[in-house]
């Protein structure tokens, strides 16, 4: 149950280490105390943080505006099972074309099927995502809105609405499931209740990378915790991917 494909998105470029020498960010701006001094030293390195935050209650972005304040409110209300968070902190010098490169990403949903991905719990490769493909989009220049189909094993087929809304400054990336997911002919996730967002946006002289998604399921003794480890496996994945991609 991956949809973290939010995830997917804060795996942006870590090719700028050492950010912490010359950075000039107040980070209690933006984000709130459920950030521990490690995570912070984490995003102060410029790499990208996965955080397994395990309640939306504790998710790390501040309602600083009414994008972050309805992003963090629809998560919560949402109770998800299983979450995850994923920042980067950015320089916009040498990145001015961010927003650009996330956004073909994004949306270039046929390059996710084939994304390799390794099953602790089976010890083998398989598919991320055995088929992806667009089943419609619209579009008026600035607000992206796609129909798109999934295969994911071992959940089978599952579709999903996503739209990314671009300005010149900030980018959204939603990315709801329309459709109920089942395992083995069960139902597991009903539709709806797998949610990712991405929220990027301008701070001073830094690009802010926000990703959270989270799985609303049944948690089911003695198997959570595998189905947990595959989430977050999942997003990383994911994230490597998307890393790949926008370098």
């Amino acid at each position: 149950m991956k949809k973290a494909i939010f995830c997917i998105l804060t795996a942006v470029i870590s090719v700028f280490s050492g950010l912490s020498n010359e950075f000039s960010l107040n980070l209690d701006r933006i984000f709130n105390s459920n950030l521990s001094s490690e995570e912070i030293n984490v995003l102060l390195s410029g790499e990208v943080l996965i955080r397994n935050t395990k309640k939306a209650e504790k998710a790390a972005l501040l309602p600083l505006n009414e994008t972050a304040d309805e992003i963090i409110n629809d998560i919560i209300n949402l109770k998800p099972s299983y979450l995850a968070e994923i920042i980067q902190i950015v320089p916009v010098k040498g990145n001015s074309k961010i927003l650009s490169k996330i956004e073909k990403v994004m949306t270039d949903i046929p390059s996710y099927k084939g994304i390799p991905y390794y099953s602790e719990r089976n010890d083998v490769w398989a598919d991320l995502y055995s088929n992806a493909q667009i089943d419609s989009m619209e579009s008026d220049g600035i607000l992206k809105k796609i129909n798109a189909s999934f295969h994911m094993k071992p959940f089978g087929d599952f579709s999903s609405v996503i739209t990314v809304e671009k300005g010149s400054d900030y980018l959204i990336y939603s990315n709801f499931n329309t459709t109920d997911i089942f395992y083995d002919n069960i139902k597991c996730i009903k539709k709806d209740n797998m949610k990712s967002y991405i929220y990027a946006f301008k701070v001073d002289d830094f690009w802010i990378l926000y990703g959270i998604g989270g799985v609303k399921a049944p948690k089911i003794p003695l198997v959570s915790d595998r189905v947990e480890l595959s989430f977050m496996n999942r997003i990383k994945t994911f994230c490597n991917f998307v890393y790949k991609n926008i370098k």
